[in-house]
């Protein structure tokens, strides 16, 4: 029989491999895995390290351990675009329906380690720091009214 350890490690890079736990996501902490499997702080801990070991997890002190790496390791090595010509298309479209688009940014994270993502089924790995921004875009429809005049 496997220890604790292993097998709580197991299961959660299996929740990794299965894409349930993307990259940048929180792994559960400590004292989540001493909850919900009720063991002891040792078993959570070595857990942890145990996927962190495999290279599967990176710990960031004072905030938690975040999935990273996933099954293939290939490197981005130039910038795809820029984000004014992603947004570019975005915007104009919307200005030849007639609305106005807005952005709000709801995040900016530095993440220190890199990232790992996903992107049209193969797996890249940029290495950090990596600036990442989540934005809201919307559209605000222009009613032709003489206060509707923010764009």
């Amino acid at each position: 029989m496997k220890p604790k350890f292993i097998s709580i490690s197991e299961s959660i890079i299996e929740k990794i491999k299965s894409g349930e736990l993307q990259p940048g996501d929180k792994i559960p902490s400590e004292n989540e895995l001493i909850k919900n499997f009720k063991v002891s702080n040792t078993t959570a801990r070595k857990s942890l390290l145990e996927i962190e070991s495999k290279g599967w997890a990176q710990r960031i002190k004072g905030k938690g351990t975040f999935v990273l790496n996933r099954t293939e390791d290939h490197h981005i090595l130039r910038t795809l675009g820029s984000i004014d010509s992603t947004r570019r298309g975005f915007d104009e479209s919307l200005r030849a329906e007639g609305f106005t688009p807005k952005n709000i940014v709801l995040e900016k994270t530095v993440l220190q380690h890199g990232i790992s993502s996903e992107i049209s089924g193969k797996h890249f790995i940029i290495e950090g720091p990596v600036l990442m921004i989540h934005q809201l875009p919307y559209k605000k429809q222009r009613l032709g009214l003489p206060w509707d005049n923010d764009h």
